[in-house]
């Protein structure tokens, strides 16, 4: 992962685990991508070319990350992961917002918008958020995986 060389984001430094003090980095899993994009008809060389670098990037970049260094794991539960409360809370850390409850809560707060300080100075994480999650959702193997139909707020 290259650092922008002109004035790098307090997010990107975060989740590549280079802003100072004790950090590690931090990744996305890919195993959706790679598991539902085998079986697809890829005519075109350079779509195949582009898949690969994708894989071959994630492979790389999660080689030695730990499943707890692991974000925005929507696939898995509709819980935060142990990932998501690490990346909040050293944000929080930095930046001196509170952290009031337990880290779940807190990650959930600030991930959703319910509490909007963390999304307002850092818009690019509710941009990475929502790339991840629709990524997710394009990636869902079958209807039974999906949330049940119906009428969806803003606030859902």
């Amino acid at each position: 992962r290259v650092v922008a060389s002109d004035f790098p984001s307090q997010l990107s430094l975060h989740y590549s685990g280079r802003i100072e003090g004790p950090v590690a980095p931090f990744g996305v899993e890919m195993s959706d991508f790679e598991e539902e994009s085998k079986h697809l008809l890829l005519v075109d060389p350079a779509l195949a070319l582009a898949r690969a670098g994708v894989l071959a990037y994630f492979h790389a970049r999660n080689r030695d990350l730990p499943e707890a260094r692991t974000v925005l794991r929507f696939h898995k539960s509709d819980q935060v992961s142990a990932g998501d409360c690490q990346l909040v809370r050293q944000l929080c850390v930095q930046m001196g917002f509170p952290v009031t409850g337990s880290a779940a809560q807190d990650a959930a707060a600030y991930l959703s918008g319910a509490s909007p300080e963390l999304l307002d100075l850092y818009p690019e994480l509710g941009m990475f958020r929502d790339v991840i999650f629709y990524l997710r959702l394009m990636m869902c193997p079958a209807l039974d995986d999906l949330p049940p139909l119906r009428r969806w707020a803003a606030a859902d």
